[in-house]
């Protein structure tokens, strides 16, 4: 898994597939938040409830979530660390520069967008999420991504961004990958360490689901590190042979066995988490072998999406405080879903994109510095 050569290369599919799945995440919610402020959408919120049936019905990740965190384990690994010539520090230093300047702003924007919805219009605030009282402390506890692993802060974080929350789960996905890949560099036998992740991703569900401890469908699904690891590195293993090339020879199997479970759902029959668990994993797949072959194309008709697509962080971890803030002040749905994409455009170019610029020249100088020091030994 990290013999292989990296693929330096960006490319231009997979950022069209990036916008289309932040669309996709902002129109969830939108939505259902301007039909219940201001109405008249019933045509758009058909197509998601159809769309919920299809994909979620019973409260698992979101489809797109669910995309999102395949194709970031499938790019991260694309071109991430190689036992030839990796550098884990100069790979923390971009990872902490491309994903937690925009996760720490994205935060308290949705704390201040929540504080003033909460003392100025807490009865629209009240039908548009879960509310408890704004507090600095609950912020702090989602500035340290630790809601990842309890629980019970998850629930008392969110604090007008809830979808934000599982940016925080991908922090901790990339550590645990530069872990993975220190281990396996000092002792080998990457097969045997990727394998007790799964077993770890089985145990914990076991856990939580047969042993008595308190257990919320919706962390799991949502907000829970041991959740979602095991599609981060459907992800990962896809960018790598011979795994890939399996997961994308048996695309129709996968899609196969997910179709009849999802209309299974879809017609209210009660299905149990492990069986939920196995259409997600079957889901996880097929998105992860749909994302490898998008790897291959070429055509410079993506272009438009792949530059909203480079900016789709922004318009995710933005988007949800600024439905509320639009929607509250009376901006219908299109005009607010333009804004929205707008502001997380100009974000990208003016925040993002260049402390992400400036996390790779530091990395950069780093790789340098440590193969320096290493020829001077």
């Amino acid at each position: 898994m990290f013999e292989a050569p990296p693929r330096l290369d960006r490319s231009v599919a997979l950022d069209a597939l990036r916008a289309v799945l932040a669309i996709w995440v902002l129109f969830t919610h939108l939505v259902p938040a301007a039909n219940t402020l201001i109405g008249g959408y019933p045509d758009l919120e058909a197509v998601r409830r159809f769309v919920v049936q299809v994909f979620d019905s019973d409260g698992e990740t979101h489809p797109a979530v669910l995309c999102f965190i395949v194709l970031s384990g499938y790019c991260i690994h694309r071109n991430g660390l190689r036992l030839s010539r990796s550098n884990v520090k100069a790979y923390a230093i971009r990872r902490v520069f491309r994903i937690v300047p925009t996760y720490l702003l994205g935060s308290i924007l949705g704390w201040l967008v929540y504080e003033w919805l909460f003392h100025g219009h807490k009865a629209q605030l009240e039908v548009l999420t879960a509310v408890d009282k704004p507090s600095l402390v609950n912020l702090l506890r989602k500035l340290s991504c630790l809601s990842s692993w309890a629980e019970g802060w998850w629930f008392t974080s969110r604090q007008g961004n809830d979808p934000i929350m599982t940016v925080g789960v991908e922090i901790w996905l990339y550590a645990i990958y530069g872990l993975v890949f220190i281990i396996c560099r000092r002792i080998g036998h990457t097969t045997h360490v990727v394998g007790l992740l799964g077993v770890a991703w089985i145990a914990s569900f076991v856990v939580y689901q047969r042993l008595g401890m308190r257990f919320t469908w919706q962390w799991w699904q949502n907000g829970s590190v041991m959740a979602f690891l095991p599609y981060w590195w459907i992800g990962a293993l896809c960018a790598s042979e011979p795994v890939g090339a399996f997961i994308s020879r048996w695309t129709g199997a996968w899609v196969a066995a997910w179709l009849p479970l999802s209309v299974w759902s879809m017609s209210g029959h009660a299905m149990t988490a492990g069986v939920i668990e196995c259409k997600k994993v079957l889901f996880g797949l097929a998105c992860a072998a749909a994302i490898r072959g998008l790897d291959k194309v070429r055509a410079r008709r993506f272009l438009g999406l792949a530059f909203l697509g480079k900016a789709s962080y922004s318009i995710y971890a933005l988007h949800f405080p600024l439905i509320f803030l639009f929607l509250v002040a009376g901006v219908p749905l299109w005009p607010t879903a333009a804004l929205v994409v707008a502001i997380g455009v100009a974000f990208y170019l003016s925040v993002e994109h260049p402390l992400d610029q400036f996390g790779r020249r530091l990395a950069r100088r780093r790789d340098h510095s440590d193969a320096a020091s290493g020829a001077g030994q």
